[in-house]
């Protein structure tokens, strides 16, 4: 999971706004750290974020819950902010 992903998020009440998402990872065994740069109608536009590898599985704790699922180079689930959004990832 290490390594540059970008690509989109939009909250499930496609109403409330979409963007564009930047983030960086690094893996250190089951353990997941790095950022997020996020674009769009959010509050934070950068975020440190922590979470866990199960598998496929990216679990997200800090500061959003969520699970992202990774196949092959792309990166997809929902994260859990003040809303739910969708988010697509694409490894760089």
């Amino acid at each position: 999971m290490s390594g540059n992903w970008v690509g989109t998020w939009q909250y499930q009440n496609l109403q409330q706004g979409s963007g564009d998402v930047r983030g960086t990872f690094q893996q250190d065994g089951a353990k997941l750290s790095g950022n997020f740069n996020v674009t769009g109608p959010v509050l934070n536009r950068v975020a440190i974020v922590s979470g866990v590898v199960s598998g496929n599985d990216v679990v997200l704790s800090m500061p959003s819950s969520g699970t992202l699922t990774v196949k092959g180079d792309q990166m997809t689930g929902i994260i859990n902010g003040l809303d739910l959004a969708r988010v697509t990832l694409r490894r760089q």
